[in-house]
């Protein structure tokens, strides 16, 4: 559960490379070429910061189990994005992520798990950039490169990732506030994420409450996040040490 739950965090799941391939070509056939207010708004809407920290309750469900716990965050901008995650009071799991590398801390287990970004970008089959997570993680914009209009709610995304090919699309409601993203690989299968409870923060529409669902044939898991507060320009302690008993694992 730790290891799906921390890989959901950052809005991709490693699925099996089981799923059927979905066609991704509909949709870039009837885009308008022009760009529109839409997409101006979309990719304008990221929260600026230097730090930032937020509390939020989350709810972790697969077909063998359903959790639900409190979190906290603490993020450095284009830095670190650091997480606590606890149950009646207890530390869990301890997240640190890097432009590079993350890192996890499973209390239960007494275990480290280590690994480079990039390879779970490559093995979940979903581009995510550390400044996507950033985003994803706070209810804001993310995938905002290359957009273009299909109508006045829906804005799409389509590109090849080692070959992989990528479909992203995002819709949105009269008021421009997201209501829903879905990622589709070709492979590897979808990752959707439903936005509700828009907050204005600093001139910036976030989704406060989201659900991330990841999906592979008949194989779900979904992770809840309701952000309780934000926090902008704290200033926080990120310590993550790993005790010496604790064993290496591998994602």
């Amino acid at each position: 559960m730790i290891r799906n739950l921390m890989i959901l965090l950052l809005g991709v799941t490693i699925l099996s490379c089981t799923a059927s391939k979905k066609s991704t070509n509909s949709l870039v056939e009837e885009v308008p070429e022009k760009t529109s207010a839409l997409i101006e708004f979309y990719v304008g809407n990221q929260l600026e910061y230097n730090t930032l920290a937020y509390n939020a309750d989350l709810a972790f469900a697969s077909e063998s189990m359903s959790i639900g716990f409190n979190g906290t965050f603490r993020m450095v901008k284009d830095e670190l994005i650091w997480g606590s995650f606890k149950k009646f009071g207890f530390e869990a799991a301890r997240i640190k992520i890097t432009p590079d590398s993350i890192w996890v801390l499973n209390r239960l287990q007494k275990e480290v798990m280590i690994e480079d970004l990039s390879k779970l970008q490559t093995l979940s089959g979903v581009p995510l950039t550390f400044q996507d997570i950033e985003q994803l993680l706070i209810g804001g914009s993310f995938l905002i490169d290359d957009l273009v209009m299909v109508n006045d709610s829906t804005l799409t995304q389509t590109k090849s990732v080692k070959g992989e090919l990528i479909e992203a699309i995002h819709i949105f409601n009269p008021q421009m506030d997201i209501t829903n993203s879905t990622v589709t690989s070709q492979k590897q299968g979808d990752l959707k994420i439903d936005y509700n409870g828009h907050q204005l923060i600093n001139e910036v529409k976030l989704a406060f409450n989201r659900d991330i669902m990841a999906k592979n044939g008949n194989t779900a898991v979904n992770l809840s996040i309701q952000t309780q507060n934000i926090d902008i320009d704290p200033s926080f302690e990120t310590p993550f040490e790993v005790p010496a008993n604790y064993s290496l694992k591998s994602m």
